[in-house]
């Protein structure tokens, strides 16, 4: 059986990608030998932060080396996060290469898509074509290999991928009766779309459905506030 080492945030927190994290391990669990190292961490202190997060990352590198004579295939599942924690995941591409590792690489920001950068940059030239990429739809796909050119395969896989129909029968059944619900939950900002759900939750009410937004969250600047009080004011 094949090796898989997957490494990322786990659950808690939950949030988007420790959610998919753990989806994935799951499915990776009943297919293959497979070893998880969570990332996840929580300090009030930025410098407590980022020690913790080099410790976790360090604790990755002795499973990469560890498991680096194993027979069958070895693979390593790198979470991409947005910040400057790629270079700790630059460092896991350049061992897990090194020792003969398949990459694969699960984009879970567009940070880096909607800008040049040069950690990304740096990730794709190691992962080179021994790795995969692993893009959240379309658009980002198109737009990383306009960007960075990876030599290495890349495929999309929607978040959605990762929602179970038993999931979503037990929403429909809870929600007969009640208004479509759209919610924004965390960073209430105009990067992830503060400004176009007010648009959304009119056009679907003009066309006789049901809806109410629901927001969660706090607004991290001025202009965000701005553009949150707007929101309020349309809806």
């Amino acid at each position: 059986m094949s090796i898989v080492i997957a490494i990322g945030p786990m659950p808690p927190p939950l949030n988007g990608a420790t959610l998919v994290n753990a989806a994935v391990c799951a499915r990776l669990a009943s297919r293959t030998t497979l070893h998880v190292v969570d990332t996840s961490v929580e300090a009030k202190f930025h410098s407590r932060y980022h020690l913790k997060r080099a410790l976790r990352h360090g604790v990755a590198l002795t499973v990469i080396a560890r498991h680096c004579r194993s027979k069958g295939k070895r693979s390593v599942y790198l979470t991409c996060p947005g910040g400057y924690a790629l270079w700790y995941i630059i460092a896991l591409a350049i061992c897990a290469r090194a020792l003969g590792y398949v990459t694969v690489v699960h984009h879970h920001s567009f940070a880096h898509q909607s800008r040049v950068s040069v950690a990304m940059r740096t990730l794709v030239r190691v992962v080179g074509n021994r790795g995969k990429h692993v893009l959240l739809c379309p658009s980002m796909r198109e737009r990383f290999e306009e960007l960075y050119q990876p030599l290495g395969a890349s495929s999309v896989c929607s978040n959605v991928s990762w929602v179970t129909l038993t999931d979503l029968e037990s929403d429909r059944q809870q929600n007969v009766g009640h208004p479509f619900r759209i919610g924004h939950l965390g960073s209430l900002s105009r990067a992830k779309g503060l400004q176009e759900l007010p648009g959304l939750v009119t056009a679907l009410v003009g066309d006789g459905i049901d809806s109410e937004l629901w927001l969660a969250g706090s607004a991290p600047t001025r202009a965000d506030q701005l553009a949150l009080d707007a929101a309020l004011a349309v809806l």
